[in-house]
């Protein structure tokens, strides 16, 4: 019984809103302009899903490059990542003066030519 009151119920209220003509619902005059008012005030909703994707992106990218500088042993592990021994390599700075230790080579003496009481 009970359900069939509120099929009834939910019958009348389809036939009541099919009977309403909308467009014949009065507006007083003063509603309407703070309505039309208040729309014309409104700015568009912006899109800040992509700025706040790129700022993360940023944050991330400074973070994971001032550890690589600042920790050997993140260095270490970040290129053990696939993908990220490259940037971990460009990071860390010149591999110039390590790849020709590793090859023999050794540094040079400073030269220093003194004239006349100065230094150069």
């Amino acid at each position: 019984m009970d359900e069939k009151t509120n099929v009834n119920e939910d019958l009348e209220l389809d036939n009541f809103m099919n009977s309403l003509n909308k467009s014949e619902i009065p507006v007083p005059e003063e509603l309407a302009d703070k309505i039309t008012k208040r729309i014309d005030t409104l700015k568009p909703a912006k899109r800040s899903l992509g700025r706040k994707v790129l700022a993360v992106c940023a944050i991330f990218c400074f973070l994971f490059a001032g550890a690589v500088k600042i920790s050997p042993d993140f260095a270490a592990y970040a290129s053990n990542v696939p993908g990220l021994e490259n940037a971990v390599e460009w990071l860390r700075g010149d591999t110039g003066i390590k790849n020709a230790q590793e090859h023999g080579y050794s540094a040079m003496a400073p030269i220093i030519i003194e004239e006349k009481g100065i230094c150069t």
